[in-house]
C-alpha cells in the first residue's frame, strides 16, 4: 500500500489532484477495497459450504479477502471520489488502474510467504508450513511476475499513446486472461470451485474479458461510423 501511494503521489498531475484531494481519493479507494473484498469472500464461500445467512454475515465480519472484490472496490472508491468532487469518472478510473497490478505484485509475494493461495502439489516447488513435507507449485510468484509485466505494459502504453485513456480496459483484459489461466495451477479449493469445475475467479475473469471485448468492439464500430 505504501509503494502504491508513493507511486500515485508522483502522478497527481494526471488527474489534477491536490495533496488533500489525493488523500481523500486514496482513503475512498482503500476503504472500498476492504469492504468489497470481504463481500466477495463471503460470496465465494457459498461455493464451498453453501449459503446460510449466519455463515454469510460471519464471513463479512471474520472472513478473509478476495482480490477481485478488492479490485472492484478500488475502482468503486475512485468513481465515488470522482462523483463527489465533480470530476470525470473515466479519468479517475484510468488514473487508478496501474495501482492495482502494482499493489498485487506485493500482495502475491505476501501470499507466497504466508502460504495462502498456494499452487498444486508437485515434486518441486515451495514448502507450506500447513502441509509439512509437501511442495507446491509457486503460482503466487508467477502471478506476481505477471502483475509486474502488466504494470510495466500499462506504463509503456500510456507513454507511447501519451494518454491514460483505456488504461483500465487494458488492465482488465490482460489480467483477466492471466488469472483465468493461473487458476488451473492453484491447489487451494477454499477459493470456491463451482459445479462446472471453474473457480469463482475464473467466472469473474471470463465476464471481465467478454465485457472489455464487447466494449472495445462497440467503441470501434462507433468510431468507424463517425
Amino acid at each position: 500500500m505504501f509503494f502504491v501511494c508513493i507511486f500515485n503521489s508522483f502522478r497527481m498531475e494526471r488527474a489534477k489532484l491536490s495533496y488533500k484531494e489525493f488523500f481523500f481519493c486514496a482513503a475512498s479507494c482503500i476503504a472500498m477495497m476492504f469492504v468489497c473484498s470481504r463481500i466477495a469472500y463471503a460470496i465465494s464461500d457459498i461455493a464451498v459450504i453453501g449459503f446460510s445467512f449466519k455463515g454469510f454475515f460471519q464471513d463479512l465480519i471474520y472472513g478473509g479477502i478476495v482480490f477481485y472484490g478488492g479490485m472492484l472496490g478500488v475502482l468503486a472508491g475512485a468513481a465515488i471520489f470522482a462523483k463527489l468532487t465533480h470530476r470525470s469518472v473515466r479519468l479517475m478510473l484510468d488514473y487508478a488502474a496501474p495501482s492495482i497490478p502494482l499493489f498485487h505484485i506485493f500482495g502475491r509475494i505476501g501470499c507466497l510467504f504466508a502460504g495462502c493461495c498456494y499452487g498444486f502439489e508437485c515434486s518441486w516447488g515451495v514448502p507450506n508450513e500447513d502441509f509439512p513435507g509437501e511442495l507446491f507449485f509457486p503460482v503466487q510468484a508467477i502471478e506476481s511476475l505477471c502483475n509486474l509485466l502488466i504494470f510495466a505494459g500499462l506504463l509503456i502504453m500510456q507513454k507511447v499513446r501519451k494518454s491514460d485513456k483505456y488504461t483500465l480496459e487494458a488492465y482488465l483484459f490482460t489480467y483477466g486472461i492471466c488469472r483465468f489461466i493461473l487458476e488451473f495451477f492453484r491447489g487451494d479449493t477454499g477459493r470456491g470451485i463451482w459445479p462446472d469445475g471453474l473457480s469463482s475467479s475464473q467466472h469473474i475473469s471470463i465476464a471481465l474479458v467478454i465485457f472489455v471485448a464487447v466494449e472495445m468492439y462497440c467503441i470501434q464500430r462507433r468510431c468507424f461510423r463517425d
